[in-house]
């Protein structure tokens, strides 16, 4: 069945109010009273730009003709296609295609707006067939009836109807009770916007805590109680001789210097006790701490198997993105595969998106298998002596996340940058390392308060919707008990 056409609340309840009840001693069936026939078939590339407009399936259209097919001013049905029984009105002089039927003449004791709101009404798209390209004919319709009631009432009616359907807001020939249940409709109109502009700033304020954490704003009080705490110059220093005997002993590679910070590459100020530092600075002194997922040949579909206990979970970018390590079904030897066992991640372990949706972040829980990452993740695992893992994914999301996006290539999909950049091109203020736990508690008690006025906000979009639903339902109730039908028909959308 083809849905309604319109979003207008306040028509659809003004429908039901004019028509579920209509009083009438005379009802005639529609092809008695109305002379319906198709339009004329007009391929595009016959069509010959001119000053008469083109209506289809869906309506008026964005084509013109040169000649037209119609000399009358009437109304048309959507035949085919997704608006597949909408009824819309037609201009003197168009051309009408065959995607659509008119009324070619009708009875002189009905109104033409009047019987293009009540074909409207009746929701002509139901009576469509299943196909995917879904057809309404005269035949398909042939059982409905239109009432015939006084032309000067039916005029009053489609002319308040056109009130409604054109949103002017001259309302003062609309009946109180209508008027009463319209009114419910800017009424929640008010608080749909008023949820959407608390959800906004609610977000603002998000960020703003986070760039204050980063930027130390957050923990003054904290320094200036805490004046004796390591310095992390002293804490980096320590980290880097730890990682030349490391190299030394011939247990991790030596790595290319990463290049000094210069002053164009520090976004904001930090505290004096604070040291901008490159990622490679914090990385865990093990074998490939910062890895990029294998390219896309080194890991094809046809080299996966059925879940298994001999078997390795492949992560994907959803596992990122919606912060959940159970999702995904691929899986691969590692025993067949060997190559791929620098790839692996587990408990503890970061994994962030880096193809379309870029910078969403996500650490591994404890309860989360070891798993190969796909081509779309990046692997970080920090050296939890020099930074939290709860900072760094602080610092990511406030700080970072915008430069990979914006520092992002690619023309189809954008790619976040290689693991060279990541290395030499990203820079972050780094705190003393117990300033860092006073930074976290902090966030974590903000975000809590946060996430409390958010279910507040939802809660009041939801009983906004509860309040237009039962204000729909109750008008569409008068013509109908089938719930279905109701649901299909009047389906509050969020604003």
């Amino acid at each position: 069945m083809a849905k309604k056409y319109f979003d207008n609340h306040k028509l659809q309840i003004a429908y039901d109010y004019y028509f579920s009840n209509i009083v009438c001693n005379t009802w005639e069936n529609i092809h008695s009273v109305l002379d319906i026939t198709s339009g004329d078939n007009l391929p595009k590339r016959k069509m010959i730009k001119g000053k008469y407009q083109v209506y289809g399936g869906g309506g008026i259209t964005n084509n013109s003709h040169n000649e037209f097919n119609i000399d009358y001013e009437t109304i048309g049905i959507g035949r085919v296609g997704a608006r597949c029984g909408c009824v819309f009105n037609i201009k003197k002089n168009s051309w009408v295609t065959d995607n659509a039927l008119l009324v070619q003449s009708f009875d002189d004791r009905l109104s033409l707006n009047f019987l293009k709101h009540y074909l409207n009404y009746q929701n002509l798209g139901q009576f469509a067939n299943n196909a995917m390209q879904p057809v309404i004919s005269k035949t398909r319709i042939s059982s409905i009836k239109l009432p015939i009631i006084d032309l000067v009432e039916q005029n009053k009616i489609a002319n308040n109807l056109d009130i409604l359907e054109n949103n002017t807001q001259d309302y003062k020939d609309l009946d109180n009770d209508l008027l009463s249940k319209i009114s419910v409709v800017d009424k929640w109109k008010e608080l749909t916007f008023e949820v959407q502009t608390q959800k906004q700033l609610l977000d603002d304020l998000k960020q703003a805590f986070l760039q204050e954490a980063i930027q130390g704003k957050l923990t003054q009080e904290w320094r200036k109680q805490n004046q004796n705490t390591e310095p992390v110059s002293e804490l980096l220093e320590r980290i880097k001789g730890e990682k030349e005997q490391l190299i030394k002993d011939k247990k991790i590679r030596k790595e290319k210097p990463f290049p000094p910070i210069t002053e164009e590459e520090i976004p904001f100020e930090i505290p004096e006790n604070w040291v901008w530092c490159r990622i490679p600075q914090v990385l865990a002194l093990t074998k490939n701490p910062l890895r990029r997922g294998p390219f896309g040949s080194s890991l094809k579909k046809n080299m996966f198997e059925p879940k298994s206990s001999s078997v390795t979970k492949v992560y994907e970018q959803q596992n990122a993105i919606k912060k959940n390590y159970s999702l995904g079904n691929y899986y691969i030897s590692t025993e067949k595969y060997p190559n791929l066992k620098s790839f692996l991640a587990g408990p503890g372990d970061i994994i962030v998106s880096c193809a379309g949706t870029i910078g969403e972040t996500y650490k591994l829980p404890s309860d989360a298998p070891i798993g190969i990452i796909n081509q779309a993740l990046l692997k970080i695992k920090l050296n939890n002596s020099a930074i939290l893992d709860s900072f760094f994914l602080i610092m990511f999301k406030s700080q970072l996340k915008s430069k990979v996006n914006s520092d992002a290539r690619g023309s189809a999909m954008k790619n976040m940058g290689s693991v060279k950049y990541l290395q030499n091109e990203l820079v972050f203020g780094l705190p003393p390392f117990e300033e860092q736990k006073a930074i976290v508690e902090k966030v974590e008690t903000l975000m809590q308060k946060c996430n409390a006025l958010e279910q507040e906000i939802t809660q009041s979009e939801q009983h906004a919707n509860m309040l237009m639903q039962a204000v729909l339902k109750e008008a569409f109730e008068s013509k109908t008990e089938n719930k279905d039908e109701f649901d299909n028909h009047y389906i509050i959308k969020s604003v």
